[in-house]
């Protein structure tokens, strides 16, 4: 079985796995998925077999699902230390440079290091990262959230998604 899509492969777990099933062949996924991970930690969706991982591409959703499909593998996470400061790293704070005031703080961006256009904080995103930190058993590095105009507000929980393994 050929994947080339890690939401795709994420879905397909998280739905044998809430039909009770397995996959045939999790060693074969747990590869595919482990070969994504860049050297910064982050996860890449490389859409081509032979094509190597880099910091630059990898993306806060994309790790995403590949941590929570490892997970549903009962597979560990490789350099879990890297994966974590990558998605902390995601979360603008006030020390993050790249944006103006307007974005506030406690959103993810989709890469902490690229400055492409879209990558602003987003829904999406932060809820890839706070759902990503959880399973690799770390916190958001902020957990004030806030926009100057609304004032801040609390995270009041992360509740991550829950895996039985």
């Amino acid at each position: 079985m050929l994947f080339r899509s890690l939401p795709s492969l994420y879905y397909l777990l998280a739905a044998l796995h809430a039909d009770g099933r397995r996959p045939s062949n999790p060693d074969d996924l747990a590869r595919f998925i482990v070969r994504r991970q860049a050297p910064n930690g982050g996860f890449v969706d490389l859409r081509v077999p032979d094509k190597q991982p880099v910091d630059t591409e990898t993306h806060i959703a994309h790790t995403y699902h590949a941590v929570a499909s490892l997970k549903l593998l009962n597979v560990a996470v490789p350099n879990s230390d890297r994966c974590i400061a990558f998605a902390q790293k995601c979360q603008v704070t006030p020390q993050t440079t790249q944006l103006d005031d307007s974005f506030g703080t406690g959103g993810f961006l989709f890469d902490p290091d690229v400055t492409r256009p879209g990558n602003y904080p987003d829904v999406y995103y932060t809820f890839a990262g706070l759902q990503v930190l959880p399973l690799l058993d770390a916190a958001p590095a902020l957990l004030q959230v806030g926009w100057p105009s609304l004032g801040a507000r609390r995270v009041v929980s992360v509740v991550p998604v829950p895996f039985k393994t």
